[in-house]
């Protein structure tokens, strides 16, 4: 069937909707079948590079059409898309290229001097330049202009490997998550499901699309029915509200600082902008407040839906139903297909209203971890995916997200790795001993913080610090409170304790100390 492969999914759109206005980027409109021919050039292109099935093409690119293009290009070669933030640096970069065995890397002109400064020596992948220019590099849209359409192309099957989706373990290694055709074609449509898209529904690409909420929630389920997506290239909240009033987005997705950085735009706004199309503002990555779902519901004129889930089961686990009121850390009940459980550190099921680990079931979970089989181990247990959070199943069978068991600090919807922070502090040399810990934050969710021990005897320079790791690390990565301790409690190991530390306590008690509440002290 169509619907069994996202490559399946793109095919039947397009002979469905051919005609229809897809793709609305900078002010041009592209239909599904012009979206289709641009895509049957990139095979044609890939097939210059020698692209086969199985091949792993590395996309570092902001929101614009060029992704979907690209995508459903490479999906059609039956290779595998790597995406990646344009934001990473040279070095982060450079590891995912070799980390996924990258043969063709596609990449922002920023990302491309990034990459060129890291390894001025060159990559084993053939690199080319997208959206503008960067010395050295071949641009891709003259490359593609030249290339022959193709008009014939393998079959993906359920189980081939679409994407390569990126997310940072607690250990700060790298780690693909491996997911198929089926799995994401299982997501989409469970996601399609709770928020009953049709063909007549408009959302807006503001999260961005390398991450896999933007990437299954938002492109992947417009396309699936035939809808159409606006594009921003970045979010900034007034276009991002202007834009969502003007093209009468039926269906809003965004994560909770996205919905705060609206709000505030919109409540102070005259005259006020009007939303009548909208029907359903959706959102996860972090528990929603009650009061930016009340605020949301006034001024959208709509109910909410808040989920959970992950990566590694593209992003479908729970949905609440469309409510105008929302518990804190309320997700509702398992989408199609999916089943979830509660269990202790066993493996053993908890009954309803006990804190446990969840644990997720169904078609949508990954495969497991690229070249990482005891990660894999770790995950997937028995047919069912271990998340390493934390929540409880009411009796009525409703779900709650309590806590993050693992480390992962998430920062307005971007994962950070405490590890790859630790170990650029490790790099300085007056760094003794590190720990990147997240603390809560009203607006993010939560903020990075890096607690340090000297080796000299002469304090550390703490904004020097954090201005040594900004330059080495993506934005959102950076620890906004660097604090300096006389010891951090250790495991016999050596291995820093990070549960006997009270990190918000320390940075409160820091701050108020210092007189300053600005980052770096």
């Amino acid at each position: 069937m169509d619907e069994d492969t996202l490559l399946g999914m793109f095919d039947k759109a397009v002979r469905e909707h051919r005609g229809k206005k897809f793709l609305h980027d900078r002010g041009n409109w592209l239909s599904y079948g012009e979206v289709d021919d641009l895509a049957r050039k990139v095979v044609g292109f890939l097939r210059e590079q020698d692209v086969a099935a199985g091949d792993r093409i590395l996309v570092a690119l902001p929101n614009s059409a060029l992704f979907p293009i690209i995508l459903y290009g490479i999906l059609r070669i039956g290779a595998t898309i790597v995406p990646a933030n344009p934001l990473l640096k040279g070095r982060e970069l450079a590891m995912l290229v070799d980390h996924s065995q990258a043969k063709v890397a596609i990449l922002a002109p920023d990302s491309a001097r990034e990459l060129q400064q890291a390894r001025p020596d060159g990559l084993a992948a053939a690199a080319f330049v997208a959206g503008g220019v960067a010395e050295g590099f071949v641009e891709f849209e003259t490359a593609l202009e030249r290339s022959t359409p193709a008009n014939d192309w393998p079959q993906a099957g359920k189980d081939d490997i679409a994407a390569f989706l990126y997310t940072s373990g607690t250990t700060g290694d790298p780690k693909a998550t491996m997911l198929s055709h089926g799995a994401l074609a299982a997501a989409i449509r469970a996601w399609v499901e709770k928020f009953a898209l049709t063909s007549d529904d408009r959302q807006i690409a503001m999260l961005p699309m390398f991450h896999s909420f933007g990437f299954i929630v938002v492109l992947n389920t417009t396309m699936s029915v035939g809808g159409s997506l606006i594009i921003i290239p970045r979010f900034l909240p007034e276009p991002a509200l202007e834009a969502i009033s003007e093209h009468k987005i039926t269906v809003l997705t965004a994560v909770t600082t996205m919905f705060g950085a609206l709000l505030d735009v919109a409540e102070n706004r005259t005259p006020a902008l009007e939303f009548p199309a909208m029907r359903l503002a959706g959102g996860g990555a972090a528990s929603i407040p009650p009061d930016i779902v009340s605020r949301a519901v006034a001024t959208f004129g709509c109910p909410m839906g808040q989920g959970y889930g992950m990566t590694e089961c593209g992003t479908a686990a729970t949905f609440t139903a469309h409510k105008t009121e929302l518990a804190l850390g309320e997700v509702g009940t398992p989408m199609f297909n999916i089943e979830l459980g509660i269990v202790d550190d066993r493996g053993v099921p908890l009954p309803d209203g006990e804190v446990g680990e969840i644990v997720v079931r169904g078609p949508a979970v990954m495969t497991g971890y690229y070249q990482n089989p005891e990660a894999t181990a770790a995950a997937l247990k028995d047919g069912w995916l271990y998340t390493g959070d934390l929540g409880l199943r009411t009796p009525d069978g409703q779900y709650f997200f309590k806590d993050r068991k693992k480390e992962l600090i998430i920062r307005g919807g971007f994962n950070v790795s405490p590890g790859e922070v630790e170990a650029v502090l490790y790099e300085h040399p007056d760094v003794k001993t590190a720990a990147v810990m997240g603390i809560p934050d009203s607006r993010l969710g939560e903020e990075v913080v890096a607690f340090v021990v000297r080796k000299s005897k002469e304090p550390i320079d703490t904004l020097a610090l954090r201005e040594f790791v900004q330059g080495r690390v993506a934005p959102y990565k950076y620890p906004r409170h660097v604090v300096e301790l006389e010891a951090l409690p250790l495991a016999p190991n050596g291995k820093v304790l990070k549960k006997n530390i009270d990190a918000w306590g320390i940075v409160r008690k820091h701050l108020a100390s210092s007189g300053s509440g600005g980052a770096g002290t």
